[in-house]
């Protein structure tokens, strides 16, 4: 006897798809219709206003006016601040290297200090050194061996006769 297939397709299982837009992008243009429509909606209040032509062309005149000025300043105030930045980073940059100059100024001088003082102490070592082998009779380096004594010539001639 046959087992019945137990998993459940559909006969129209994947050819169906969903649409892969996301939803930020179906807002988007959502929110650019609006913004749009707006826009439209605005020209033709001022167009269709119950003014006159004289009315309509000194309001748009003086509105067009003011925006240009309010550019005008606004451009003059970034200009202005992007000056003082300038003038500002340069006085910072200039005290930097004020101070990173004397810092290096002062490593060499008490580098050189340092090299001075090392070298007396090495000179003072050394006279120091050659003192003490001069007063000290148990010292024997750098002298020439002491041949007289009756031992040391009896081991160079047992050495030389095995040898």
């Amino acid at each position: 006897m046959q087992t019945p297939n137990t998993t459940n397709t559909h006969p129209y299982e994947g050819q169906f798809t969903q649409d892969n837009h996301s939803s930020s992008t179906k807002g988007t243009g959502f929110s650019t219709g609006m913004l749009v429509g707006g826009l439209i909606g605005a020209a033709a209040a001022l167009l269709f206003a119950p003014k006159t032509g004289k009315e309509m062309r000194d309001s748009l005149v003086s509105q067009s006016s003011n925006l240009m000025d309010k550019t005008m300043q606004v451009k003059d105030e970034a200009m202005l601040h992007a000056q003082l930045g300038a003038m500002d980073a340069k006085d910072k940059v200039s005290n930097m290297s004020t101070t990173a100059s004397s810092a290096v100024t002062s490593l060499k001088e008490k580098a050189g200090n340092l090299s001075i003082s090392a070298k007396q102490k090495l000179q003072e070592a050394k006279s120091q050194t050659s003192a003490n082998e001069g007063s000290d009779p148990m010292n024997t380096a750098g002298s020439v061996p002491d041949t007289s004594s009756p031992y040391s010539s009896a081991a160079n001639a047992q050495a030389t006769k095995q040898g």
